[in-house]
């Protein structure tokens, strides 16, 4: 029996005959967080403002003490803490936070390696190949912790290798193969997480599924509006049909999962890109932008009361 949630307890309020005191037990029991998930909250709070801190410590300590220190000694200082926080990981078996949290320090350490080395040699420490063997070095440590926010971590320096490697030697290229390869980066991710969850294999929370189809929406949504006002191209083809492929993906797992989530960001990501549409064929007069107006707040109202009834319909199927 799966436990229930602070919706179905509601439910059960309104269409069953048990007192108020059995209701608000349930909330105690199965909603409200109790004395151990307060301490569990504050025990990851605490580990992860130490090791934030520890991290920004080292980095403001070698920037302070750059031209005082040999280079022998700012590389040997990082390379220890690497080792350390390494073998500690593997020592502490018991607690499974504490060893994450030690391998996401350790991964950042490696990224402030890289950047130590690219300065001591001037071998260029804000060139993309930081960041790509940043990621390839990484990788190991992530696939191993399955830690969500060391995932979220080496993500985004996926994210800025792409960014960075076109930036600097994708001259030639179209401007819309930044947001096409963004795009497909994010959305292969929330794809396999997805993926992942559906078919239970390990603890996936959340936030990190809300995190990346934020990330995925916000590039299609920019990229998409960025090519609508610029010249066609084949990349801008291929994003188009990209994200059309992903939100009408998207669209039917949010309906086989009765997820309002999916449906706000990709209607509301629809409603932005179709205003740019708007504005591109009538051009940016004052008459265009009223009508953009008009248009966004219709839709949202639209949207809004479309999401407000799937949730009611959605409530009365899981209380019937």
């Amino acid at each position: 029996m799966t436990t229930p949630d602070r919706e179905d307890i509601h439910l059960l309020s309104r269409h069953s005959n048990l007192p108020v005191a059995s209701i608000r037990s349930a909330l105690r029991n199965f909603v409200y967080s109790g004395k151990d998930a307060w301490q569990q909250f504050l025990k990851i709070l605490f580990l992860s403002l130490g090791a934030g801190f520890m991290l920004a410590g080292v980095i403001f300590f070698f920037a302070y003490n750059w031209d005082a220190l040999h280079k022998f000694v700012k590389l040997g200082i990082i390379e220890g803490l690497v080792i350390l926080f390494t073998l500690t990981a593997l020592l502490i078996r018991k607690n499974l936070l504490v060893r994450n949290i030690l391998l996401t320090a350790a991964s950042v350490m490696i990224g402030v390696l890289f950047a130590v080395f690219g300065q001591v040699y001037q071998t260029g420490a804000d060139a993309y190949d930081l960041f790509l063997n940043w990621t390839l070095c990484t990788l190991l440590w992530v696939i191993v912790a399955g830690f969500a926010p060391l995932w979220l971590i080496w993500l985004a320096l996926v994210n800025i290798t792409v960014q960075l490697y076109l930036r600097q030697t994708g001259a030639d290229l179209s401007e819309m193969t930044a947001p096409l390869l963004l795009f497909l980066v994010n959305a292969i991710g929330l794809a396999v997480t997805l993926l992942l969850k559906h078919f239970g294999s390990g603890s996936i929370p959340q936030w990190f599924i809300i995190v990346l189809a934020l990330a995925g929406a916000t590039v299609a949504t920019i990229g998409v509006s960025t090519g609508i006002f610029g010249r066609m191209s084949i990349s801008f083809t291929l994003l188009l049909a990209a994200v059309i492929i992903s939100y009408a993906g998207i669209i039917y797992y949010a309906f086989k999962q009765q997820s309002v989530f999916f449906i706000a960001v990709t209607g509301f990501s629809m409603m932005i890109i179709l205003c740019a549409g708007i504005l591109e064929i009538a051009n940016p007069t004052t008459g265009s932008v009223l009508l953009v107006c008009i248009f966004l707040g219709a839709g949202t109202t639209m949207l809004i009361k479309s999401l407000l009834t799937l949730q009611k319909q959605w409530s009365h199927e899981k209380a019937a």
